[in-house]
């Protein structure tokens, strides 16, 4: 089991379960617990990436913002420390 949690001032995302890369994509799910983010509780998330050196670009498929009802899109870059 792989767990994942992210920590903002504006909400905390779990992801638990079963994980799937293929291609430059990644599905997370069907595990999913938030913290002011309901609408993702249950789902399946599917993120795109990119793999260059040290560095780990994560961009979310556009969807409806729950907040505002706008098509949006949300990036990570997570860089290795030695």
């Amino acid at each position: 089991m792989k767990r994942i949690s992210i920590a903002s001032g504006a909400a905390l995302l779990f992801l638990s379960g079963t994980s799937l890369a293929q291609q430059h994509q990644a599905c997370t799910g069907p595990q999913l617990g938030t913290w002011k983010l309901q609408s993702w509780t249950g789902t399946t998330q599917v993120r795109q990436f990119k793999i260059e050196g040290k560095t780990l670009h994560i961009r979310s498929m556009p969807a409806k913002n729950p907040r505002d009802g706008k098509l949006s899109s949300s990036a990570l870059v997570w860089t290795k420390v030695e």
